[in-house]
């Protein structure tokens, strides 16, 4: 079953799909249940996943209806996934892998390509067609997604699938034999590509960070931390000392694709100390969301009976909306998992590469479904591989 809610999160055709969505929402309460009846629970999370979606769904329904579900329904997808397995992290259920994500995660070598190339060849055909599909027509969406085109949702997860299978190629390429590598090298390359050509400046600047962190930080010793810092603090003065001839250069580059304008914005910000264009745009979306924070400090504008928000960040939008209950609440429920592997010193990079670049687009953009597979099911894969439990499946098999 989980298999089947993999698949659909990370196909377009499936994911608008009646029938799909029906199967997939039976395929959820089915796990749900047997985790409830079957697993040994961690108390504490569960009480956090109730209070924060009970309080959150009761105010939601009071003061928006149905569609407060609706419009929130690809975060309860990720809080089920999160569910699953940051639920067992402190019970040492993960290396029993009673879901096989093993075979999950080969399946999504195999699938996940075929909406990929298909996506980037419908970028390479229609130039804006990826940045459209971020917009908020639904009907041009739903009709590119039937063609088995990805939009918002698929670039995303691509930043986190890059960055998971590259720690695999640098980790566990030894492990990786035969097609099993053919396929990890080429998801990773037609990944990168697609986030790269999408022209998703956010995307491209967080698979950028999540890549600098996961070749930096190899393993969890001081010298790592120290290494960061000077790295960064070279990269400030360069940028300090050279700015003009930086910004000139990406002005260089970027002529005639779909970063133009986003670097022009950024380049006139530098200049006359002010936001502008779709810089400026998306700055008074955070903007307004933090205010209503400062206001609504605790509860945030719920306790006065209505929901605002500024849009454009989802970290900053919960905190507008539910204030620091909803913020620390959801940022429990979505970092657990992370924080728990990088204290038990578990794929330690990757761990804390996932959780950097997580925050990263928690603060910056919005959170969707089809980062979930990633995230909640092939990120916990890689824990139980470094763990040894797919060993003589491994022997077996290759």
């Amino acid at each position: 079953m989980l298999a089947y809610i993999t698949v659909w999160c990370l196909s377009p055709p499936l994911f608008v799909n009646d029938i799909a969505r029906i199967l997939v929402l039976l395929c959820i309460v089915a796990v749900l249940v047997g985790e409830i009846f079957q697993s040994k629970l961690s108390i504490g999370y569960l009480l956090v996943l109730i209070c924060y979606m009970g309080l959150t769904c009761l105010i939601g329904l009071t003061e928006q209806g149905i569609n407060f579900i609706f419009n929130n329904i690809q975060l309860y997808i990720l809080l089920f996934m999160a569910f699953l397995f940051s639920n067992h992290s402190d019970n040492s259920k993960l290396g029993t892998d009673k879901y096989r994500l093993d075979i999950i995660f080969t399946i999504t070598l195999c699938i996940y390509p075929v909406w990929i190339i298909n996506s980037l060849l419908s970028y390479a055909s229609n130039l804006y067609l990826a940045r459209a599909l971020a917009g908020s027509n639904m009907v041009d969406e739903y009709y590119w997604s039937l063609k088995g085109v990805g939009g918002y949702g698929m670039i995303y997860s691509l930043v986190f699938y890059s960055l998971v299978l590259l720690y695999l190629l640098l980790t566990y390429k030894k492990n990786l034999k035969g097609i099993r590598l053919l396929l990890v090298i080429f998801n990773y390359l037609i990944s990168v590509v697609t986030v790269i050509n999408a022209g998703y400046s956010i995307a491209l600047l967080a698979l950028i960070l999540g890549t600098m962190t996961l070749l930096l930080i190899r393993n969890n010793n001081v010298f790592n931390i120290i290494k960061i810092i000077c790295i960064t603090l070279a990269i400030v003065l360069v940028v300090d000392l050279f700015l003009d001839q930086i910004l000139q250069y990406l002005v260089n580059i970027t002529q005639s694709t779909l970063y133009e304008t986003k670097v022009a914005d950024i380049i006139y910000s530098f200049q006359s100390d002010n936001t502008s264009g779709t810089l400026n745009n998306r700055w008074i979306f955070y903007q307004g969301s933090l205010d209503n924070f400062k206001e609504h400090l605790l509860f945030g504008t719920s306790i006065h009976g209505y929901l605002d928000y500024g849009g454009h960040s989802f970290l900053l939008d919960i905190l507008s909306m539910f204030g620091l209950f909803g913020g620390l609440s959801v940022c429990y429920l979505l970092f657990n998992f992370n924080i728990k592997c990088i204290k038990g010193n578990k794929a330690f990079s990757l761990s804390i590469t996932l959780l950097i670049t997580l925050l990263f687009i928690c603060l910056t953009n919005k959170l969707v479904a089809a980062m979930g597979p990633v995230l909640y099911v092939i990120y916990p894969f890689i824990v139980n591989l470094e763990g040894g439990i797919y060993e003589k499946y491994h022997k077996n098999t290759n």
